[in-house]
């Protein structure tokens, strides 16, 4: 190593220093530090770095207004870092012969949830928190109780709270589900506001199936013509054009993932540091699952978790044969106008999305494969 050469290296680090410590005690210059502190488009900030701690400084304590009841014992947040932190577990293996851990799905619509959900609730008979249209919910019960379907004739274990929504959580918060001992696995699209269900004594273990953001955004727009079922289906959509759907701020959030991830709320620009806060939670507290590699994936939760199928056609009849609540439609060429409005409004997710494609080629492989053995005793 020649002198120059260390003299460039060391300066840069100089040049980090003292723009970090201006971002600090001057936040106008916020710009000119990010452009400066990321050295590599796959790096991620530690959740516990003091970048990070900033990012959490700025975002913590927004709340949700919109429940019909002040009368609980403590209102959700939109966004509760420490949450975070506390009651979802890092990513590590999974310790020998430890207890059984309750697992948190976070649901990413049109990315194969469904069929995830089909394999826990009827293939691996786990006790769930989640939401099923076979399930009439009370609006406010007193207490928690597991409704086994097979009573009427269907397949699952539900506990009987809708944790789909947000008053749904609230409930589960209420009611101390963390605590009750009644479920194996919660299943939900609010990141943020169900980590703050569990506690240090009851954390989670996180897991997630993504798919690339402009096919899963296609997906969703054929799916919103046809899903007169669904409490959220407006009768003016299927007459929009898919570059309509794609441009119209109140048909699609744009890059849904970081957001949520972040806690970013909807109506603000999402930005370079809502997308670092995102990479380093998938890097540290997430294990991700990919669509494309979706036998694969199935395999990884399993050994990850010590889950044990006793029969295997169940899980081939979701993945193969009969997939849960697929929606076929026809391709779109990736050098169509629309295909690139989609890659333009969700330009955080599709680089997000590929962070995650090198996780789980990478550092998670080997996570899964320590966390099976320690599982196998």
């Amino acid at each position: 190593m020649t002198p120059n050469f260390r003299i460039n290296k060391y300066l840069k680090y100089v040049v980090v220093l003292i723009l970090f410590m201006l971002h600090n005690y001057y936040p106008g210059n916020g710009d000119i530090f990010d452009g400066w502190l990321k050295y590599g488009k796959d790096s991620a900030t530690s959740l516990s770095s003091v970048a990070s701690r900033d990012y959490v400084n700025k975002r913590e304590g927004e709340y949700y207004n919109d429940f019909s009841s002040n009368n609980h014992t403590e209102k959700i947040e939109k966004a509760c870092f420490q949450c975070i932190d506390n009651n979802i577990k890092d990513l590590k293996p999974i310790p020998m012969n430890g207890e059984p851990e309750i697992a948190l799905f976070w649901a990413i619509s049109k990315s194969g949830t469904s069929s995830v959900k089909a394999i826990l609730n009827r293939c691996l008979d786990l006790r769930m928190a989640g939401s099923t249209a076979l399930i009439d919910y009370e609006e406010n019960p007193n207490e928690l109780e597991l409704i086994d379907l097979s009573a009427s004739g269907h397949i699952g274990r539900f506990v009987n709270i809708d944790f789909g929504y947000l008053s749904g959580l609230q409930l589960a918060k209420d009611l101390r589900m963390a605590d009750s001992g009644l479920i194996d696995v919660a299943v939900t699209g609010y990141l943020h506001e169900a980590a703050q269900i569990f506690t240090p004594q009851n954390p989670v273990r996180l897991f997630t199936i993504m798919r690339h953001p402009v096919e899963r955004m296609l997906s969703a727009y054929y799916y919103s013509k046809i899903s007169l079922w669904e409490k959220t289906y407006d009768e003016n959509r299927p007459n929009l054009t898919l570059l309509e759907f794609t441009t119209e701020k109140k048909y699609y959030v744009d890059n849904w993932v970081t957001r949520m991830l972040s806690g970013s709320r909807k109506g603000y620009p999402v930005t370079n540091d809502d997308y670092e806060y995102a990479k380093s939670f998938l890097k540290e507290k997430c294990l991700i699952m990919l669509l494309d590699q979706f036998d694969e994936s199935i395999d990884r939760l399993l050994d990850f978790m010590g889950w044990t199928i006793k029969t295997p056609d169940c899980v081939t009849a979701f993945t193969h044969k009969t997939p849960s609540n697929a929606n076929p439609h026809q391709d779109l060429s990736r050098r169509s106008k629309e295909w690139k409005a989609m890659m333009k409004k969700n330009s955080y997710d599709v680089k997000l999305y590929y962070f995650a494609i090198k996780l789980f080629k990478g550092e998670q492989k080997k996570l899964v494969r320590l966390s099976k053995e320690n599982n196998d005793g």
